[in-house]
């Protein structure tokens, strides 16, 4: 097991809670990801981490760690957060969000969603095999067609990881019935596996690699609009006295079949070019801004003008909009402030959103020190 001094003491009144955690989650970087998150957590001053601590499964488990990622972020921003319980503000279909954050301003309520990768981890498959049984060899893999494509549904996911699962355990059994000396390869349902003596005094899976790389942006992109509208109904179930404060949904993005430039389009507008003359450009483009619903056009006077600068709608950009984005075109976004996306590795995206509904368009969002472009690196973890 990893050394977790802070996670150890955090389940110090539930240690089988955290064995249970261990034994459900086979790897062990989820647990020193936690112990580093709780480090950050604890020198920012996050409050609420307890609720990490609590009789929950493995995925939940790892939900919370995307929770707690983006506690340190607007902690780190200099707002005070506490991760909330779920029943926080009351019981019987009142909806309690995943934290609020206290800023200069007022509070912001937060809701956390996450996209996790969508291929299957064979390698880890692999390597648990060989530690388990003892075997000392090395191994390499080649992934079937079917074993290839990224899962983007649930049912996806759940049917190609459980025939991963099987693969594995019929290759650790070939394996059992091998001399330590043997090498050579085998097929088995489509996925080819080569072994070979480990150079070392234990057995290990050196990696492998798929048969092809099926990208799937626009289905990624679809199943990150449908998150968002299903937080953003949860945003009327809040107590009445709450429906007025800022409402955020940050989005832990560990898919990297969704980039941040489809992310971004999908919710902003996809972006096309003239190929033209630079006068001819100018005109073109200045035609199209024109033909802009005027509730969007709108928000290009007053506070809002440097983010739509930055969306690509202002006056000096040199391209159009073939289409204006799901934060002004999709009814469900107006109950959304804003949105924040995480995508691996460090790149933040942060839209306040111009097309909220009155009582939740929040111009001080923009005072919040995080990009606004496309495309930012940044070490806000």
């Amino acid at each position: 097991m990893p050394n977790t001094p802070i996670l150890d003491l955090l389940f110090a009144d539930f240690p089988q809670q955290l064995q249970k955690l261990h034994t459900e989650i086979k790897y062990p970087t989820v647990f020193e990801s936690a112990e580093l998150l709780l480090s950050a957590a604890e020198t920012l001053g996050v409050l609420g981490t307890e609720k990490l601590a609590q009789p929950i499964s493995g995925s939940k488990f790892i939900s919370l760690l995307s929770e707690l990622r983006i506690a340190n972020i607007f902690s780190r921003l200099g707002c005070s957060v506490r991760m909330l319980p779920d029943e926080e503000f009351g019981r019987n279909g009142t909806y309690t969000p995943d934290l609020l954050a206290a800023t200069n301003f007022g509070e912001i309520l937060i809701e956390v969603a996450s996209g996790s990768p969508g291929g299957v981890d064979m390698s880890s498959l692999i390597q648990e095999g060989l530690t388990e049984n003892n075997l000392c060899f090395r191994t390499t893999v080649y992934l079937a067609d079917d074993l290839s494509i990224p899962g983007v549904t649930a049912e996806e996911r759940n049917k190609a990881e459980e025939q991963a699962r099987t693969i594995a355990s019929k290759f650790i059994e070939h394996l059992k019935d091998l001399s330590p000396l043997d090498r050579g390869s085998i097929l088995i349902d489509g996925t080819r596996f080569e072994y070979e003596p480990s150079p070392t005094q234990q057995g290990y899976h050196s990696g492998g690699v798929t048969a092809f790389h099926c990208v799937r942006t626009e289905k990624h992109k679809l199943k990150l609009l449908r998150e968002l509208e299903h937080k953003a109904s949860k945003q009327r179930k809040l107590p009445p006295e709450k429906q007025a404060i800022p409402f955020i949904v940050a989005y832990d993005n560990r898919e990297p079949e969704l980039d941040p430039l489809t992310a971004h389009s999908a919710l902003t507008g996809s972006r096309c070019c003239y190929l033209a003359p630079p006068e001819m450009q100018t005109k073109y483009y200045a035609e199209k801004r024109a033909s802009y619903p005027e509730d969007l056009l709108a928000a290009l006077s007053g506070p809002w003008r440097r983010l739509m600068d930055d969306w690509d709608y202002g006056p000096n950009s040199r391209c159009y909009k073939q289409d204006f984005g799901a934060l002004f075109e999709k009814e469900w976004a107006q109950y959304l402030s804003g949105v924040l996306l995480m995508h691996v590795p460090e790149i933040i995206q942060w839209l306040p959103n111009p097309y909220a509904a009155q009582h939740l368009r929040t111009p001080q969002l923009l005072e919040i020190q995080l990009p606004t472009t496309p495309n930012h690196r940044g070490t806000l973890q």
